[in-house]
C-alpha cells in the first residue's frame, strides 16, 4: 500500500546526511550505554543485550512516526538499518573487558 510522501522543511542538502546521522546517533547511545556499565564485572551478552535494546528503540521510534499523525514525519526502512548498524558498531569497536583493564 503506497504511503503519501511526508513533506519536509529541512533543505535537501541537510537531508543528504540523514543515514550518517542516524548511523552516528546510534553509535554514541550504544557507547555510552556501554560505557556506563564497563565498571561492572560485565561480559559478551551483555553488548549483545545492550545493541538489541537500542535496535528495539530505534524500531519502536520508526514506527511511532508511521502512526503518530502529528509527529509529521516518516517511518522508512533505511532509518532503522542505519540505527542498528550505528549500535552494532558500537557493540563491536567497544569491548568490554578492554574497558575495564583500563578502569582497574
Amino acid at each position: 500500500m503506497p504511503v503519501a510522501k511526508v513533506e519536509s522543511d529541512i533543505p535537501p542538502s541537510i537531508q543528504a546526511y540523514d543515514l550518517p546521522f542516524h548511523f552516528f546517533v546510534y553509535f554514541v547511545l550504544t557507547s555510552l550505554m556501554i560505557l556506563a556499565i564497563a565498571r561492572q564485572e560485565t561480559q559478551k551478552r551483555d553488548r549483545i543485550n545492550l545493541f538489541l535494546f537500542c535496535c528495539l528503540f530505534g524500531a519502536t521510534l520508526e514506527m511511532l512516526q508511521a502512526v503518530l499523525p502529528t509527529v509529521n514525519r516518516s517511518c522508512t526502512v533505511s532509518d532503522f538499518l542505519s540505527n542498528t548498524a550505528g549500535a552494532a558498531f558500537a557493540a563491536i569497536v567497544f569491548p568490554i573487558s578492554t574497558l575495564l583493564s583500563r578502569t582497574k
